[in-house]
């Protein structure tokens, strides 16, 4: 199988009409925004824009990573479906921070939310190997996804970060380029994850 297709990306269709409260009733409603690598935010003729505007924040919060298209019958280009790659490829760093977090606490507080870390110092390769395994030795069954691209010390390349439950991966992307910044940054998407300032601590610990 694996000779003949490749995953593309996770597309996941999520009701504007009853979107919050499918998310604040099913978990695994949640779980499926999670893993998704694009979002097709759908009935939007029946929904008022600033309904639909709380609804794209809060799932903005749960996966950064993931593209969102708003549409009608689900209607949109193919172009922008098929043969994207999302599965596989890395948004940029600005994109993986744009988790607009709810800072005056009036939207809902998601089990299921995202964290954002990033060191901008290169990292030892030993040092981040094993600050993986142990992360997903520990929180592994509670983490659904993370994705990010890492710098390490003493290499030209940039190397990209996947992960999907206990089951992750890092490997040479491509070069880094000369106007852009070397930075390490990874998005992890689950529960338990409340903790982002050890969390943090743990990664920048990985520093050369």
């Amino acid at each position: 199988m694996r000779d003949y297709y490749r995953l593309d990306g996770c597309v996941v269709v999520v009701d504007a009409e009853y979107g919050e409260e499918n998310l604040d009733e099913y978990p695994v409603a949640a779980e499926q925004v999670a893993l998704a690598d694009l979002i097709l935010l759908n009935k939007m003729d029946l929904v008022d824009p600033s309904r639909v505007d709380r609804l794209q924040r809060r799932l903005q919060r749960m996966n950064p990573v993931a593209q969102i298209i708003r549409t009608e019958y689900c209607a949109t280009d193919l172009h922008g479906l098929l043969n994207v790659r999302l599965f596989e490829s890395v948004p940029a760093a600005a994109k993986m921070r744009e988790t607009d977090p709810d800072q005056d606490g009036r939207e809902t507080v998601d089990r299921i939310r995202s964290v954002v870390l990033t060191e901008r110092r290169p990292l030892d390769k030993d040092r981040v190997n094993l600050w993986i395994k142990d992360l997903f030795m520990t929180r592994g069954y509670k983490i659904l996804r993370g994705k990010g691209f890492l710098n390490f010390s003493g290499s030209e390349y940039r190397y990209v970060f996947q992960s999907v439950r206990r089951t992750f991966h890092s490997q040479a992307d491509r070069l880094w380029q000369p106007d852009e910044p070397r930075e390490s940054v990874i998005v992890l998407i689950g529960e338990g994850l409340e903790d982002q300032t050890v969390l943090q601590q743990s990664f920048s610990a990985c520093v050369a």
